[in-house]
């Protein structure tokens, strides 16, 4: 398993000065998890991601766990 890695700088939250993220569901915010409330996949650094962002994908800093989240850009049909 790789070290922890916070905000590209940091080997602990508390060096991040930053929580660690709790183990409840329940209090994580919006930008830390899924839809259905599964935690959305971390990546350390951007170069982790192996598929380049697009213009319905983007990758984004979460400010709750200090590490990376894509995101995604509901498209909404035309009619």
């Amino acid at each position: 398993m790789p070290p922890l890695v916070i905000k590209r700088l940091y080997d602990s939250y508390e060096c991040a000065g930053m929580v660690p993220p709790s183990r409840d569901r329940t209090l994580w915010p919006r930008e830390h998890r899924r839809g259905n409330g599964d935690a959305k996949i971390t990546y350390l650094y951007p170069e982790q991601v192996n598929s380049r962002p697009g213009n319905t994908i983007w990758l984004y800093p979460c400010d709750y766990c200090g590490m990376y989240h894509l995101g995604h850009k509901s498209r909404k049909s035309r009619r």
